[in-house]
């Protein structure tokens, strides 16, 4: 459930491309720099909602402090390359999104009861692929219309479940 919220809360990134491209042009270039940081928030949503979560309930803090330090190095680590390669700002923001991906790989390596699925993985898969598509398209509102419409199929297809159940919590 915690992750179709995730890929649901990066659909902020099309209002404030939107408002970026009608109302502050002079920032345009920090599109390519938000849409990588949105799709972090998907993994964020799943490791800050469950697993460190997780960690407080079993008490065990110092191993999510050790946890944290490690994320840490990885993340200043995949900066520096990122950055060595491609001298561009944008390598931090994609230096972000590698570290919340393998940040989510070690939780689920670390509790495999909390594991996605076969058809998680591949939601996870398509959903980035149709985020970072709509989120190439010069009209922001019609990028949030394909990566809704392109979220919705996806959900249904591979993750019915899963729906059925968040549309009961919501409505039952």
């Amino acid at each position: 459930m915690t992750l179709l919220w995730g890929f649901l809360i990066i659909t902020a990134a099309f209002p404030v491309k939107f408002i970026i491209i009608n109302f502050l042009p002079q920032y345009s270039n920090a599109i390519s720099i938000i849409l990588p940081l949105f799709a972090a928030q998907a993994f964020y949503a799943v490791i800050k909602g469950v697993h460190i979560n997780l960690y407080k309930a079993e008490h065990k803090q110092k191993k999510y402090f050790k946890i944290m330090i490690f994320m840490m190095i990885v993340a200043v680590i995949l900066n520096c390359v990122l950055y060595f390669f491609s001298k561009q700002v944008e390598s931090f923001a994609y230096a972000t999104l590698i570290t919340a991906i393998v940040w989510q790989i070690y939780c689920e390596i670390e509790n495999s009861k909390l594991r996605f699925n076969n058809n998680e993985y591949v939601s996870i898969i398509l959903l980035f692929i149709s985020y970072f598509v709509a989120g190439n398209i010069t009209n922001a509102i019609m990028g949030l219309l394909l990566y809704l419409l392109s979220f919705l199929i996806i959900v249904i297809i591979f993750m019915r479940d899963t729906l059925q159940y968040c549309l009961n919590s919501i409505f039952l």
